[in-house]
């Protein structure tokens, strides 16, 4: 405990030549209430972040009663794979959302803020979510954006060698672009994946670690790609020049 003293000085006596003095007023302070330092209800960052509302959805605007709240799990998941922050409480439309992320459809018709009010409640709660993502995922993704993978793990996985699959991601680059839930790399991967050993889509979400969607835009873009250029420049009669001989 903190202590200090308070003297109040009476008037002085010229007869008598002397001072009196008032009783001491003795005040107490807690250390703790002094030394206390303000922490505000919520904080100001630079994260994209949907408006706030209960009312109608948060994508695409839509009242009505048929909207469900958007559960932590898929906040978190887009914030991780997106950068968007979605308020605690918002709602939207059920076709939204498809095996726990928001399907490709709403990520184009969101409408964000530049900047986001959080609390520190949602900060633990987003902190928490993420480590638990992180440790549940890193452990069991399949990632072709790294060289660890081998050269037979190369060609039992896509058919392809290394160089070759390297190769084929340089020629379809023009034709595709990464994303926030996969890279050139990745979407290429997945498309040689399912061509190679017929899996499924839930199958290679879940050793990609994307959303079953993401797999069919990928299998899609990858299939437009090849064919606009890479297989008519390497397939089929039309990539050969005949040379005759007299």
């Amino acid at each position: 405990m903190e202590t200090s003293f308070v003297i109040n000085v009476g008037t002085f006596s010229e007869k008598r030549g002397i001072i009196k003095f008032l009783p001491c007023v003795k005040t107490s302070k807690s250390l703790s209430q002094t030394t206390a330092t303000f922490s505000p209800p919520s904080v100001s960052l630079k994260i994209p972040s949907t408006s706030k509302s209960h009312a109608y959805c948060c994508i695409c605007k839509k009242p009505g009663p048929k909207l469900i709240v958007i559960s932590p799990d898929v906040r978190t998941a887009t914030y991780v794979d997106n950068n968007i922050l979605i308020p605690s409480g918002n709602r939207c439309c059920p076709n939204h959302i498809c095996d726990g992320h928001l399907n490709d459809d709403a990520l184009c018709r969101i409408k964000t803020t530049d900047e986001s009010f959080v609390n520190r409640t949602y900060l633990l709660e987003i902190m928490n979510k993420m480590r638990k993502k992180i440790r549940e995922s890193a452990s069991r993704r399949l990632n072709f954006d790294d060289s660890n993978l081998s050269e037979p793990d190369y060609i039992t996985m896509t058919g392809l060698s290394k160089i070759n699959f390297s190769e084929v991601c340089s020629t379809l680059s023009k034709y595709l672009k990464n994303t926030p839930a996969r890279t050139i790399t990745t979407t290429v991967a997945i498309f040689l994946c399912k061509l190679k050993s017929g899996m499924s889509n839930r199958f290679l979400s879940t050793i990609f670690c994307v959303s079953k969607s993401s797999v069919h835009h990928a299998f899609n873009s990858v299939r437009q790609a090849f064919m606009s250029e890479f297989v008519p420049a390497n397939l089929g009669f039309q990539h050969t020049v005949l040379v005759r001989t007299y």
